[in-house]
């Protein structure tokens, strides 16, 4: 499945097109209810290692300290434990504290599932002086 969508990716293919890929393939495990959970989650993971990787080439590139701001989607879906994570700042190279997960960004594959899967958060980069990125964050209120 992951070089399934890996390889869409590379070819730049459309949401739709990586859930057919998905799609041909869970169908032989009958796994059809599941492809748009799969596909979402690894789409997610993707674009979230992409930019972690951007942000080390950067950093290194830049020969500054970069630092990485955990950002939960703020809705009635969001998990306890991604809330919690909410306005985590680390170092860069520093993991995050996610429930029982350590994760280098949203959707690390090296996490638990029940943190991975679905994840929808992401992560903002940028260098330890970014004022934007190391303000303490504004409590958000309930809806």
């Amino acid at each position: 499945m992951r070089t399934a969508v890996a390889e869409g990716l590379a070819r730049g293919e459309r949401p739709a097109q990586l859930r057919a890929r998905v799609a041909a393939l869970a169908t032989l495990e009958e796994w059809d209810g599941q492809v748009m959970t799969m596909t979402r989650t690894e789409t997610m993971t993707a674009l979230n290692a992409g930019a972690f990787q951007g942000a080390l080439q950067e950093q290194e590139q830049q020969g500054v300290r970069w630092v990485k701001r955990w950002q939960a989607t703020h809705d009635q879906r969001v998990r306890h434990t991604h809330k919690d994570a909410d306005g985590q700042l680390r170092p860069l190279t520093k993991t995050f504290r996610v429930g029982d997960s350590r994760l280098q960004f949203p959707g690390d594959p090296e996490g638990s599932a029940e943190e991975v899967i679905n994840c929808r958060c992401s992560a903002r980069y940028g260098p330890a002086d970014d004022s934007s990125l190391t303000a303490a964050p504004t409590p958000r209120r309930s809806r």
